[in-house]
């Protein structure tokens, strides 16, 4: 299956999403060769209850102010999406709704689950778009591709790094990027020594003979963790070997909408270093 319907979210407030955001994810479909969707948000503030709330302050005009103001980057976000997908010859749509913060993440996975892969750019620190994107991770049943907004790089799929430790998160990764591995220059699996007992009876030459079966070249490489933890050692070496893309399994699960996520998972959305395909 290839990726030809894919979906960008964009954040209208407080801050609006960076214009390295709407790059990227039509960067991405233009290498993909596909249709994408931008969607995002006219927050809608709700007035809090009470005789004394306007007496003290103008508490109904800060907030007509602040609806406004993410009506209106909303408004621009649409503008510069449209204008850059046009630029690139895409088949495109943006779509703008009215929503609170607390139903933005739910809205989104719901617009991911009809969609073939969700771009979602974060910022250098968690903010609210980190909920946004642990929401759609383990609640859409769709692959994610985190770009990391403050970056700037240009999308690219010369050489991608497929992080493996032969369990599940990681097979479901490997099948459901198959059809970006198959468009990537150089494809290098990487596994990280964790001083653990062997996780399967299968070798990493029985991992290159399957992708070689959906004709993907690739090497196996392992790496020592030393002192490291597992995100750091797959991140350096990702960032080392001037990788443009890094797959791996999320791990984590939902229990009454809190997330317990691996540390893997949880230290690469705090600050992604590099694009990241997640799947769960």
């Amino acid at each position: 299956m290839a990726f030809k319907d894919l979906l960008l979210s964009l954040t209208s407030y407080p801050d609006p999403s960076a214009p390295a955001a709407i790059a990227a994810g039509v960067g991405y479909a233009a290498l993909l060769e596909a249709r994408i969707t931008a969607v995002t948000f006219e927050i809608e503030i709700p007035m809090p209850m009470g005789f004394y709330a306007d007496r003290l302050v103008d508490l109904s005009g800060l907030i007509a102010t602040e609806r406004q103001k993410s009506a209106t980057q909303a408004r621009e976000l649409v503008a510069a999406f449209e204008a850059e997908a046009a630029a690139r010859g895409l088949a495109h749509e943006a779509r703008v709704a009215p929503a609170n913060t607390v139903q933005t993440p739910a809205l989104i996975r719901d617009h991911a689950r009809l969609s073939d892969l969700a771009i979602l750019p974060l910022g250098p620190t968690p903010d609210f778009r980190n909920i946004v994107a642990e929401t759609v991770i383990f609640e859409a049943g769709r692959p994610v591709l985190v770009v990391p907004e403050a970056a700037g790089r240009a999308p690219a799929l010369d050489h991608v790094v497929l992080a493996w430790d032969f369990g599940r998160p990681a097979a479901r990764a490997l099948a459901d990027a198959l059809p970006l591995l198959r468009r990537a220059g150089r494809v290098e699996v990487v596994a990280v020594e964790t001083g653990g007992p062997a996780a399967s009876s299968r070798t990493g030459d029985d991992l290159l003979r399957h992708i070689a079966h959906h004709g993907v070249a690739g090497t196996f490489t392992t790496i020592p963790m030393g002192d490291r933890t597992v995100a750091e050692a797959l991140s350096g070496h990702a960032l080392a070997a001037g990788a443009d893309l890094l797959v791996m399994g999320a791990y984590g699960h939902s229990r009454l909408r809190d997330f317990m996520l691996g540390g893997a998972t949880k230290a690469m959305l705090a600050a992604p270093p590099l694009p990241l395909f997640l799947s769960h």
